[in-house]
């Protein structure tokens, strides 16, 4: 069996996302060994790559509708920013109280 990586980077960044955990969860040694263990050819790829490159991808395919997302990110201190959760906009307005509770919803 071939090893898909682009595939495979994919489906690793929507179960992130889904399941609302944190990008620096692929900067952990143990979750490199655990996948090690089961494939030996694939490699994690970094949280910037899946930050920038993968999610632009799967934006792109997965968004027909060419929806509004609205992404809440966390920048600190050293720049390095990760992702938290993705949203999708149908018909709600982005008032600033909106976003707040959005905000508050995430954080809280």
């Amino acid at each position: 069996m071939l090893l898909d990586i682009k595939k495979s980077n994919q489906l690793l960044l929507e179960d992130i996302i889904e399941g609302g955990v944190s990008l620096t969860f692929v900067d952990s040694q143990k979750f490199k060994k655990f996948v090690y263990s089961i494939n030996n050819t694939y490699h994690v790829p970094a949280r910037k790559q899946l930050s920038n490159n993968i999610l632009d991808e799967i934006y792109s395919n997965t968004n027909i509708h060419q929806d509004h997302l609205i992404n809440f990110m966390i920048i600190e201190k050293d720049r390095q920013s990760e992702l938290i959760k993705i949203k999708v906009i149908h018909e709600e307005s982005q008032i600033v109280i909106v976003i707040f509770r959005d905000l508050e919803n995430i954080l809280l």
